[in-house]
């Protein structure tokens, strides 16, 4: 029988996204444990997932919400992980607008006990898909590369990088190109006559007036 290359936990792996990943993930040879709370999905896609699969005995599942911390640490004392790919977390629009502190706490606290989760188990890496709901339109859809939590910069670094990279203010003194070659190198006011950046005024072309008989 074959074994698997290695194991990863796939948070949300009910949904839409997670279920198509957790296919592609045991084909590609990985076994998969899905941890779900089914607020937003249906357990019809467990089933259809183990029917799409070779390896069904890959498949683990455990259904939980990320809120409980004690729930989801028994999960990384039961397995040990190579990875975390993570898809739980609210993304409603207009609900978010409606209960923020919910989404809130849901997916900044639902997070935090996943990161600590994993730093209890011994697994450093995760990576996570960002799915942004934009009104009258389909959702953006953007993969954030997996981040190794050992290689975190700490905030002096952060700091130190926002500060080299920060786009300098722009300079007070102009850097416009002179506009003739008697004006100087900053241009305003020029004096040149015929310049046209002179604040001369130049004298009227007046067309002499003719007389018709």
């Amino acid at each position: 029988m074959a074994q698997p290359r290695a194991r990863i936990l796939v948070t949300g792996g009910a949904g839409y996204i997670g279920s198509h990943t957790v296919v592609e993930l045991v084909n590609a040879g990985y076994a998969v444990t899905i941890v779900d709370n089914f607020s937003n999905s249906s357990r019809v896609a467990l089933e259809r997932v183990r029917a799409l699969v070779s390896q069904r005995a890959w498949i683990e599942f455990a259904e939980l919400d990320l809120l409980d911390a004690a729930a989801l640490a028994g999960v990384f004392s039961a397995a040990r992980f190579s990875a975390v790919i993570h898809f739980a977390a609210l993304k409603a629009v207009g609900e978010s607008v409606a209960q923020p502190l919910r989404y809130y706490d849901n997916n900044i606290r639902g997070l935090l006990n996943l990161l600590h989760a994993m730093k209890a188990g011994g697994c450093m890496n995760i990576g996570a898909r960002r799915r942004r709901a934009r009104a009258g339109g389909a959702p953006a859809r953007r993969a954030a590369p997996a981040t190794r939590l050992a290689s975190w910069p700490p905030a002096t670094r952060v700091a130190a990088h926002s500060r080299a990279t920060r786009r300098p203010p722009p300079s007070s003194v102009s850097r416009a190109p002179p506009c003739c070659v008697q004006c100087s190198p900053r241009p305003p006011p020029c004096t040149a006559a015929g310049c046209p950046r002179s604040r001369r005024r130049r004298p009227r072309a007046w067309a002499s007036p003719t007389r018709t008989a």
